[in-house]
């Protein structure tokens, strides 16, 4: 079974983003989300790591940004057990076989400019 880990995304005040990466079982174990709303900080997303890596062996997680066959795409569950990558026109399915050639650039809550056919 693959080790489940979420971030959590944060703005505080300054709108400034924190981005806290937790196993499940340490979420369970320690994460008081009461003590971080009295830092000021608002949970604007949670994300799950898809078990995979880019091709510069750093964790994808839902919500990310790829680069992928010259397009930006982003990383989203299709709520059947499987991950896929979203673009304009179409989505696909991925597997641990195909993901290598992906980079991560962003993710949609840093960088949602990158899904508008920017590059980085």
């Amino acid at each position: 079974m693959r080790e489940i880990k979420f971030q959590y995304i944060w703005q505080d005040r300054d709108d400034k983003f924190h981005i806290l990466t937790e196993k499940i079982e340490d979420i369970e174990e320690y994460m008081d989300i009461v003590a971080n709303r009295r830092m000021g900080w608002t949970l604007v997303g949670r994300r799950e790591w898809t078990g995979l890596h880019d091709k510069n062996s750093k964790e994808i997680y839902e919500g990310d940004i790829v680069r992928w066959y010259d397009h930006n795409w982003q990383i989203a569950w299709d709520g059947l057990g499987a991950w896929a990558i979203v673009g304009a026109l179409f989505s696909y399915q991925f597997t641990p076989i195909n993901h290598g050639e992906m980079e991560v650039i962003g993710n949609i809550y840093e960088n949602p400019e990158l899904l508008e056919g920017k590059t980085p």
